[in-house]
């Protein structure tokens, strides 16, 4: 129970009507009285009234689904705390609810010594979208060359500077969410649409700015689905994002952005036949990276990494934009078939070692992929446990249900599973209750921030 607290303030299981069965977390805290004094209550007595509809909404969600996107709402107490509402739906005898309430990471308004990451930062426009709520989105890219390399002070404290001032700009209204995607690189949200020609001037006329006048480049779009289903608008804006780290404004461009999430998905598939052909012509290479024991140092397995090759149609991008473009366009089940049956080749000839591999989580919602999968395993020669499946959360799984069994069988033939980058989605907790889970890799931001944050140790 203390370890779901990594991710959530308050945790509460609820019955079909949204009575609070149980409760723990920090409501004393929150609400200047402990958790079982809110057993029997409704949930909506924890709740901003006006946010109360899209609590309702996401109950609705999750009894439909069996889960709900993560939404933002807005604690009934005096601070009006914003908080991450995920619901999970309960099986059963007596189904209910089980709801985590988790904080938002903060706003970037005050500018601290560090700014917010960019993967906060995605979480976050991905809620804005899953929300429906209005919202805008403002990708700024300042090409020139004193942009990333500032004169007369270091890096970091430039792109604080910037932030600061971009989160202060009253084009963009009350509460802006501001983030350094990159050197010389800027995202905000906002409740309303953006002037981007009246930001960039903002930023040009900054001090020690003059060599950039000009050259700032903003690039927006509203944060709505439009005619896309949430899944894909989702997918596709993880694949903005991560297009304007690796390669600005240009490489947004060159991806369709420029008519928001839809253009994206329109330009993705003519470039998506560059990629089912780099794929079916296994133009990759993989990557073996030891994982040692801490212990002694000894190598207790190899993690395979798969690292594209240049395709013409696509121009070079990183393995994380490949991944998510993958998914974008739906070809993540026609890689990762490949790069399994890589990994089996490779463990026919190295006979001693063992290797994890990582499937995307839409990939196991595919009967083409399981009975791929199944039955690969299935005939290979590779002893039990030389072989390691993780699971990474790139995508929310769906279909619960289905990948749940592929993940079942799989463990009875011997086949241990991992979740990667356990806390870094908002699922984390879901599939450590669903799947028959051996191994959890912990994400690395909390790692790092354990340093010095008594709430991420």
């Amino acid at each position: 129970m203390r370890l779901a607290f990594t991710a959530a303030d308050l945790l509460l299981e609820l019955g079909p009507d949204g009575t609070i069965r149980y409760a723990t977390g920090a409501f004393n805290t929150h609400f200047g009285a402990p958790a079982p004094d809110f057993v029997g209550e409704s949930i909506n007595r924890l709740i901003a009234p006006a946010d109360r509809a899209a609590l309702a909404a996401g109950l609705a969600e999750a009894a439909t689904r069996g889960r709900s996107l993560p939404i933002i709402l807005h604690l009934a107490n005096q601070a009006r705390a914003p908080m991450v509402l995920a619901v999970l739906a309960v099986d059963g005898a007596g189904a209910g609810f089980s709801v985590t309430l988790g904080r938002v990471p903060a706003s970037p308004n005050t500018v601290t010594d560090s700014l917010p990451d960019p993967a906060s930062f995605a979480l976050e426009a991905e809620m804005r979208l899953a929300n429906g709520a209005p919202a805008s989105l403002a990708l700024l890219d300042l090409a020139g060359e004193g942009a990333a390399k500032p004169a007369g002070g270091d890096d970091e404290a430039r792109q604080r500077e910037i932030a600061a001032a971009l989160a202060a700009a009253p084009e963009l209204g009350t509460d802006p969410l501001v983030a350094a995607l990159a050197p010389g690189r800027f995202g905000v949200i906002s409740r309303d649409a953006v002037d981007l020609a009246a930001l960039c001037r903002r930023i040009e006329s900054l001090p020690g700015m003059e060599s950039e006048r000009g050259s700032v480049r903003g690039t927006g779009f509203v944060l709505a689905a439009g005619e896309l289903d949430m899944a894909r608008a989702v997918r596709a804006l993880r694949s903005a994002l991560l297009s304007f780290a690796g390669g600005g404004a240009a490489r947004l461009a060159e991806a369709g952005f420029g008519r928001g999430l839809e253009g994206f998905l329109d330009e993705a598939t003519r470039r998506a036949a560059a990629v089912r052909s780099m794929i079916a012509g296994r133009h990759f290479r993989l990557l073996f990276q030891p994982v040692v024991s801490l212990a002694d140092r000894t190598v207790q397995h190899y993690e395979a990494l798969m690292r594209p090759l240049p395709v013409p149609g696509l121009g070079a991008i990183t393995t994380q934009e490949f991944v998510t473009f993958v998914e974008a366009v739906g070809l993540s089940e026609e890689l990762d078939a490949m790069v399994l049956d890589e990994v089996l080749g490779a463990l026919r000839e190295a006979r001693e070692v063992v290797v994890a591999v990582n499937f995307s989580g839409l990939s196991l919602q595919t009967a083409a992929f399981r009975d791929h999968l199944l039955a690969a395993v299935t005939r290979s020669t590779v002893r039990r446990g030389r072989l390691i499946v993780e699971l990474t959360e790139t995508a929310e799984i769906e279909n619960v249900a289905a990948v749940k069994g592929t993940l079942s069988v799989l463990h009875k033939a011997g086949v241990p599973l991992c979740l990667d980058d356990f806390g870094a989605g908002a699922a984390a907790f879901r599939y450590l209750k669903d799947f028959p889970v051996d191994y959890i890799k912990i994400d690395g931001a909390y790692l790092r921030a354990a340093v010095q944050s008594p709430r991420d140790r």
